[in-house]
């Protein structure tokens, strides 16, 4: 018997054997394709998927996030799909075979951003924001601004609202600027 090429040839004896097993798998970059063989680890992906691009700025560089949320965000989604074939398994009685990779997750982890990116039309770098700001994607004044004592984070806030809450005429001045600009 040849050698198996890839995750799914290891799998088609099993199944063929037990066809009701959860055969579940998770790999860097995923189990076939010229990549398969190369290290997968949560930096690596951060840095390969384009995360740490997305999470700095033109000015500051890449920026790393301050967790190992591929690793962590890869092992959810592979448990969310073992839960799914098991849910199969319980009302159909057949199994079947789950892959995940870390790159896939470092690519899950910005489907917000890239729908946003792709729905909208923007003018200009979108990279390029004040350092401030938490993410490329979101209106200002998404982000953490420090203040005379601490600091404030702000999400999603109405301009108009904020300002009145607030009680700044500059800021209300500024509630018809485009604010993703």
């Amino acid at each position: 018997m040849p050698a198996p090429k890839n995750a799914a040839d290891l799998f088609s004896p099993v199944k063929a054997s037990r066809p009701d097993i959860i055969y579940a798998s998770a790999t860097g970059l995923g189990a076939d394709g010229p990549d398969a063989k190369r290290p997968g680890q949560d930096l690596l992906m951060q840095a390969r998927s384009g995360l740490i691009a997305a999470t700095g700025s033109a000015e500051a560089g890449p920026t790393i996030v301050g967790a190992a949320i591929v690793d962590q965000h890869g092992a959810s989604l592979l448990a969310m799909g073992v839960l799914a074939a098991y849910v199969r398994k319980l009302q159909t009685g057949q199994g079947t075979r789950v892959e995940g990779s870390l790159f896939q997750a470092g690519i899950d982890l910005q489907a917000e951003a890239l729908a946003m990116y792709f729905a909208r039309t923007v003018e200009g770098d979108v990279m390029s924001r004040g350092r401030n700001i938490g993410s490329w994607y979101h209106d200002a004044p998404y982000g953490s601004y420090a203040l005379q004592d601490c600091h404030i984070v702000l999400s999603m806030n109405d301009a108009g609202k904020l300002a009145a809450a607030l009680e700044i005429e500059v800021l209300q001045a500024l509630v018809d600027v485009a604010r993703y600009a």
